[in-house]
């Protein structure tokens, strides 16, 4: 094959100006193999798709499996939450890695890491991911578990957690540190096919399982932190008593237990929806207690916090209950007036819970989503009796 025969048949591709040293990188191929070597290479096309090799070094804060609507027993790879400091640049960083951990790998070490990086996916949404593989990890000298040598001050000095009053919509999408009070306890919901069936165990493959609700305040941001069920992923958890008291599975005792404490979460924000207030979920890799912090982190003491409300299960019951009534059957009722009122208006039954928040009936802090899904219910098969 002459360059000039190339040339020719180049044009036809639309690859135009083909080099001497193009053409002697592709000589002894034949035409079509030879332009799709040139086209390709003037593309990127390897480099994009083998991405590009760096080293990276930091702290492993933790993992959480995969997000994917298979079964949490389906799960193939994890996500690993890493902090760095490069000459006093601190940064959050989220890695996938598919399979385990190599055994001498654990949180809290830390690790240098050979990571790909390929160029970013974007969704139909709009919304964009970067696409960092964890390749070869191992424990840097005097590296092993460097976060038990810490204080809780220090850690926090470290982190540099968001507030209620801080986060803000800059950081959808991006791991970031969290601290707030404790306002709700709430199980993980088993979802299919759009709709909740079940609920999680509160300990779930030796880990805890459930969703932490953070003091709204007068910030107008609702935080949910998510400790969700994990197959592969190891969550760091330094918080007294969480995995005994979780392992139990009582929904009450965990509640008494844990309301009212100060926490510091650090994960990926997972959800930033914009509203009155603003619902925003981080899918935890590591929980710290705020104990023994210093006052300036710990602020005032907590107020009493909000009694739990009543659920639909007790609202049912037939026989009165032992307690003296709190009014929370009136409540229980003009909530199912609303609800069936909006289903009634829509023509719409088959409504989840972000659907009546963005409608401005209830805020999550009025009505809480595990009430708010068996109100709906409820109410859909009054209206749809079979």
């Amino acid at each position: 094959m002459n360059k000039e025969d190339l040339t020719a048949e180049g044009k036809k591709w639309n690859i135009k100006d083909i080099t001497d040293e193009e053409y002697e990188s592709v000589k002894k191929w034949g035409l079509q193999t030879a332009l799709t070597k040139i086209r390709n290479a003037r593309g990127n096309v390897a480099q994009s798709m083998k991405g590009v090799q760096e080293i990276w070094k930091g702290i492993f804060l933790g993992s959480r499996d995969n997000p994917s609507k298979k079964p949490i027993a389906d799960s193939r790879g994890q996500r690993l939450s890493l902090f760095r400091d490069i000459e006093g640049e601190k940064s959050f960083d989220e890695l996938t890695r598919w399979g385990s951990l190599p055994e001498e790998i654990a949180p809290g070490d830390d690790l240098e890491i050979e990571v790909r990086i390929k160029p970013p996916t974007v969704t139909e949404e709009g919304r964009q991911y970067e696409n960092k593989t964890a390749k070869v990890l191992k424990v840097q000298t005097d590296g092993k578990d460097v976060l038990s040598k810490l204080s809780i001050d220090k850690l926090i000095e470290m982190f540099h957690p968001q507030t209620n009053d801080t986060i803000n919509e800059e950081h959808a999408d991006r791991v970031i540190a969290f601290r707030g009070e404790i306002k709700r306890i709430e199980r993980v919901p088993i979802w299919e096919d759009g709709a909740i069936v079940d609920e999680q165990n509160l300990y779930y493959n030796e880990q805890p399982c459930l969703r932490i609700g953070f003091d709204i305040g007068g910030s107008g941001n609702a935080v949910r932190a998510n400790l969700n069920a994990t197959k592969l992923s190891k969550p760091i958890i330094t918080f007294p008593d969480l995995r005994e008291i979780c392992e139990e599975n009582d929904e009450d005792d965990c509640i008494n237990s844990f309301v009212t404490r100060h926490a510091m979460v650090i994960g990926m924000v997972t959800r930033y929806d914009v509203g009155e207030p603003n619902n925003i979920d981080i899918a935890v890799t590591a929980i710290f207690a705020l104990e023994g912090a210093s006052d300036e982190v710990i602020g005032k003491a907590p107020e009493e916090t909000r009694p739990k409300e009543q659920s639909l299960e007790t609202f049912d019951k037939k026989e009165a209950p032992a307690k003296p009534k709190t009014g929370n059957d009136e409540k229980l009722n003009k909530l199912l007036e609303k609800v069936e009122k909006v289903m009634s208006d829509t023509g719409l039954t088959e409504l989840l819970p972000d659907d009546i928040y963005k409608l401005g009936v209830f805020t999550p802090e009025e009505v809480n989503e595990k009430l708010l899904t068996a109100i709906i219910t409820k109410v859909a098969k009054k209206l749809n009796p079979e």
